[in-house]
């Protein structure tokens, strides 16, 4: 988004805009189709399924949230919401926590969240 603000906090068209306008000045800098969108701020309490539905407008193949969970064969069915890992200050062990899965299956205590 072009001012890296919080979805949840846009109107409609003001999403739109942020991520519409962002899309078009990649596109005009890089001379490729932009294809996949990552919510800066993308917590359940940031991006539910308004934010979701406004972003999908834009025909990406995956749209990223910050949502930490594992990846599971079941989110090929929820490509506009998948999870990415969050790391900081270059930490390589935490890094690898993640890598492996054991970060996030610890976090959401082995439960499998796909949809939510």
């Amino acid at each position: 988004m072009v001012n890296h603000l919080q979805a949840n906090t846009l109107s409609d068209e003001e999403l739109e805009y942020e991520i519409g306008e962002s899309v078009r000045i990649l596109e005009e800098k890089t001379g490729k189709k932009i294809k996949h969108f990552a919510f800066p701020y993308g917590g359940r309490n940031e991006v539910g399924l308004r934010q979701i539905e406004i972003a999908g407008r834009f025909g990406f193949s995956t749209i990223v949230t910050t949502r930490q969970t594992n990846v599971f064969k079941g989110h090929l069915n929820y490509m506009d919401r998948l999870p990415r890992i969050r790391l900081a200050n270059n930490d390589m062990t935490r890094f690898l926590l993640y890598f492996y899965g054991i970060e996030p299956a610890f976090r959401n205590r082995f439960k499998r969240i796909v949809k939510d």
